[in-house]
């Protein structure tokens, strides 16, 4: 009986560790670039500054941006 007890904790810590590392450190952002009558603006560069690294991106052809993992 304990080592059963015992195999389903073991179970559960390590199926919980590895949930846990699975996460992300970072966050997202998105957007859409539009014009002043709202319509969408493909090709456009947005910039992303940070204190330690800045990312482009190429608006989509609907006008929307993504930076993906981005440092907290």
């Amino acid at each position: 009986m304990k080592v059963r007890i015992l195999a389903v904790t073991l179970a559960v810590l390590f199926g919980a560790a590895s949930t846990a590392r699975a996460q992300l450190t970072g966050g997202t952002i998105t957007g859409t670039i539009t014009d002043q009558q709202g319509g969408v603006l493909p090709g456009v560069t947005v910039t992303l500054q940070g204190v330690d690294a800045t990312q482009t991106y190429v608006t989509e052809p609907t006008g929307q941006f993504r930076f993906l993992n981005v440092a907290p």
